[in-house]
């Protein structure tokens, strides 16, 4: 299985592909490439790829690619409780990644992105992906303070999450401070 990502890789396999397939005809050679297309999520390797040039010298087609699943899109407009049901079938269905989808529904992965490259410059895909839970929290009580006017209707009960990065491990961390409407006003 060739890496999607590395350049060498790909030219290498291209390479390979080019001398074993020398003296190929060039439609049986696009049909070929349009059965890997349609059957093949990874670059094939050398007999997966011999076997769709059989395949397209005999004049056989793509075989028809499964219905795309539905769009997590539609789950916004469920109540929490119907998400959550809809959550927990997915998952025991397996169908793993549509449960996950629902359960940070609220927020998009560009949300999340922007809000800790906007917080901390330096960040990383990979930093993000494993802080994800902690930056998705921050994101929540970030937008109910925006709306938040006094303490009086204040869900946190004057107390707010500060992300503070682990000098160590790198992990971000949650530490509780008070709410600046909390503190007295120096005069």
């Amino acid at each position: 299985m060739v890496d999607p990502k590395n350049p060498k890789l790909r030219i290498e396999l291209a390479k390979i592909w080019l001398d074993l397939f020398d003296g190929l005809d060039k439609d049986i050679w696009a049909k070929a490439v349009d059965i890997a297309l349609a059957e093949s999520k990874v670059y094939p390797d050398d007999a997966q790829m011999l076997e769709y040039v059989v395949r397209a010298e005999v004049g056989d087609t793509p075989k028809a690619a499964p219905a795309p699943a539905a769009p997590a899109t539609a789950a916004k407009k469920l109540s929490n409780t119907e998400r959550m049901a809809e959550m927990f079938r997915r998952a025991k269905a397996g169908d793993f990644a549509g449960a996950l989808q629902l359960s940070h529904s609220d927020y998009t992965a560009d949300e999340i992105i922007c809000f800790a490259k906007e917080n901390w410059h330096d960040v990383n895909d990979a930093w993000i992906d494993k802080n994800y839970r902690e930056l998705r929290q921050l994101l929540w009580q970030k937008k109910s303070c925006d709306k938040c006017m006094s303490l009086h209707g204040c869900q946190w009960h004057g107390m707010r999450s500060k992300g503070v990065i682990d000098k160590y491990s790198g992990c971000l961390n949650l530490v509780a401070e008070e709410c600046p409407l909390r503190r007295p006003k120096k005069q």
